[in-house]
């Protein structure tokens, strides 16, 4: 797995890509790095002292699959094609917290229901995300 370091700045720089669900604020949506690497992010929890979300790397074939509804939601975590994910915490001082979990341990009460579904029909191409950073 990736050095915390290393990690804490990658997820600090992410941006945003396409959300998914919205209340209150983005609750699930992608993210790219600074390299091309797609994440997707998935709200966990939240309280007065801070905001807990889990965060998949994420294939750009795969990406298109769960958007396309071919892939549940809650699988794209469960079955990460890295193995494990991350459960980030960001205090209310912005402080992160990056906790990595091995997909058999994630608690099934973080994730969406296993019939919970995506069904866009647009995609993004690499040569589109690609542009997006640029």
């Amino acid at each position: 797995m990736l050095n915390e370091y290393y990690l804490k700045e990658t997820i600090q720089n992410l941006k945003p890509l396409e959300v998914f669900d919205y209340f209150d604020g983005p609750r699930f949506y992608s993210c790219v790095s600074k390299s091309g690497q797609l994440y997707l992010v998935f709200w966990v929890d939240e309280t007065e002292k801070y905001s807990s979300w889990l965060y998949v790397q994420i294939s750009h074939d795969r990406y298109i699959s769960v958007k396309a509804g071919d892939i549940a939601i809650r699988d794209a975590f469960l079955q990460s094609e890295e193995g494990y994910v991350f459960l980030v915490t960001v205090d209310n001082t912005k402080e992160l917290d990056i906790t990595p979990l091995y997909c058999k341990d994630i608690p099934l009460d973080y994730l969406p229901e296993p019939d919970d579904f995506l069904s866009y029909s647009q995609t993004l191409d690499p040569v589109n995300i690609k542009a997006f950073l640029e």
